[in-house]
């Protein structure tokens, strides 16, 4: 190979490797007499770069973002989200007319220095960050749906669409560090003295678009008690073992469509879950006519109701409320079951479920 040959392919390799940044600050300068420019290029960046735009441009911004990527494992990310108010979150919410999906990129927990040279200690981020969480999440939905009501005032008997279709919280594998003065300041914000909530919206959000919920952990999600209606939620992933039959009861209760569960649990919380949603009246479709998948149900004799009791339970929830579809079941079995619990299995499926 000659030399010419040889220069050329290293050229070519290092072009191939080459990565381009911009100066978003310079660029945002340069263009701020042309929002438009500056709303679609900033639409694909993190939020808190957004905030640093003059604020005349927000709003040009804001109506251009479809994906929210909130992703907590960036330091300058989540000092940003974590310093926000609920009414600092639902104003940007209504920025966001044409929002498509939430995603919430957590880390797994917080490595905080002690006051002690050389020794650390870890918070689980749940514990120390989830109402912020929470409360962010939900202040952007309800500020979404606000923003969307004001925009369709203008239009006399017109009903406001809805465009958010999913919301992912989810949780990662890595560890972030943060100073000890740092770690004080977060745990004050999460103090419960800290997140009185506004009163919900009046009438409740009505997400008609939004069909898919993932979340992580056996915590309540954004939209607590705030009486969201959900009718066209098709799936649900709660990652972890669900105690608490409120945690999956209040996102499933006004679903409508609901196809997919992706939740572990015993089968008397699912009971209870899916007991939320109303039987239909003679002659209507049950709610559940179309679900398909109930997730893992964790089966054990020596757990209250974990046995055959919970299975006729879920069995009659079930079938009260239309469901005839279920085309997947999986079942975690304690090792101490009674092996009579095959049977209960088989005889409390509904129809279209394959005998255990």
């Amino acid at each position: 190979m000659d030399t010419d040959q040889q220069q050329q392919q290293q050229q070519q390799a290092t072009a191939s490797h080459t990565t381009h940044s911009i100066d978003l600050e310079a660029f945002a300068q340069q263009f701020s007499q042309v929002p438009v420019v500056v709303a679609y290029v900033f639409s694909f960046v993190s939020l808190h770069l957004v905030a640093a735009l003059p604020q005349r441009l927000w709003r040009h911004v804001g109506c251009q973002i479809t994906q929210l990527v909130m992703d907590t494992h960036d330091t300058a990310e989540w000092r940003f989200w974590c310093g926000l108010s609920f009414a600092d979150a639902f104003e940007w919410g209504r920025r966001l007319t044409r929002l498509n999906s939430i995603v919430v990129k957590c880390p797994r927990s917080l490595r905080i220095p002690s006051e002690t040279a050389g020794l650390f200690y870890y918070d689980n981020y749940d514990t120390v960050l989830s109402s912020v969480k929470k409360e962010i999440v939900t202040a952007l939905v309800e500020g979404h749906i606000d923003g969307l009501r004001a925009a369709a005032a203008t239009a006399a008997g017109r009903q406001a669409p809805t465009t958010l279709e999913s919301i992912e919280i989810i949780k990662g594998e890595s560890t972030i560090t943060i100073d000890e003065a740092e770690g004080r300041g977060i745990r004050a914000a999460t103090e419960p003295s800290a997140h009185r909530l506004p009163p919900p919206l009046d009438p409740p959000p009505t997400l008609t678009s939004l069909t898919s919920i993932t979340k992580y952990g056996y915590f309540h999600g954004p939209g607590r008690r705030r009486h969201w209606q959900l009718p066209s939620l098709e799936r649900v992933q709660v990652e972890g073992r669900v105690c608490n039959d409120e945690v999956l009861g209040e996102l499933v209760a006004t679903s409508r469509r609901l196809k997919e569960l992706h939740v572990e649990c015993t089968p008397d919380t699912m009971a209870g879950s899916l007991r939320c949603i109303p039987v239909p009246t003679a002659g209507q479709p049950g709610p559940l006519s179309q679900l398909e998948d109930i997730g893992t149900l964790c089966v054990s004799a020596e757990r209250p109701r974990g046995g055959a009791e919970g299975l006729e339970s879920l069995q009659r929830v079930l079938v009260d409320r239309g469901c005839s579809s279920i085309k997947k079941l999986g079942v975690e079995l304690d090792c101490s079951i009674d092996s009579c619990i095959f049977a209960t299995l088989s005889a409390s499926r509904p129809s279209g479920v394959p005998s255990v």
